[in-house]
């Protein structure tokens, strides 16, 4: 039945298939033209695909070099701004400089002025306190000779603290505090 089925009768099964035929002069010539067609063909092609891959390294060069042209041009130009850029920061920082300076001389002499002012209203007040002392010493030592026998020893410094004797600059007198002017006396 298997053999049925395959529609194959079972001597043809058993036959070797037949050798292949020689090819013809005819056959043999065309494959020849076939072969040398393509082989011109594609040498063609070969070369036209060098000529243009030559064209397209040299176009590519070319714009290699515009393009680096390009680029230092304008690392040129971005200098050239940078340069300027800086010569601007530094003027404009001389000028604040030379504010700032103007500004803390300004601010140094009315220091001074100021300074000056307080030396001279200290020493005003020094010299008026020497005056007012100065003034006010003859009548104490009038009142000590005359009464040198009778003097109260209590009272001399009672008397003696109305004189204000120049004091040095922040020294101040404690107010209520009692305060006393030694007194020399001579030897008997």
């Amino acid at each position: 039945m298997s053999e049925l089925s395959a529609g194959v009768p079972p001597a043809a099964a058993a036959q070797p298939a037949p050798a292949p035929k020689k090819p013809t002069k005819l056959m043999a010539d065309l494959a020849a033209a076939i072969r040398a067609t393509t082989e011109a063909a594609r040498d063609q092609r070969l070369s036209q695909l060098d000529s243009e891959a030559t064209g397209i390294v040299e176009m590519i060069r070319a714009q290699s070099d515009e393009g680096a042209v390009a680029l230092r041009r304008q690392s040129d130009e971005d200098v050239a701004a940078i340069r300027e850029w800086a010569k601007a920061e530094i003027a404009r920082i001389k000028d604040s400089c030379e504010a700032k300076i103007a500004d803390r001389k300004h601010v140094l002499e009315q220091e001074v002025a100021d300074h000056a002012a307080a030396i001279e209203d200290r020493v005003a007040e020094v010299q008026s306190e020497t005056d007012r002392a100065a003034r006010s010493q003859p009548a104490v030592h009038r009142f000590g000779v005359r009464r040198f026998d009778r003097v109260d020893l209590d009272a001399l410094p009672s008397a003696d603290a109305r004189v204000r004797v120049p004091r040095p600059h922040g020294h101040r007198l404690q107010p209520g505090a009692r305060h006393t002017v030694s007194v020399h006396r001579p030897d008997p």
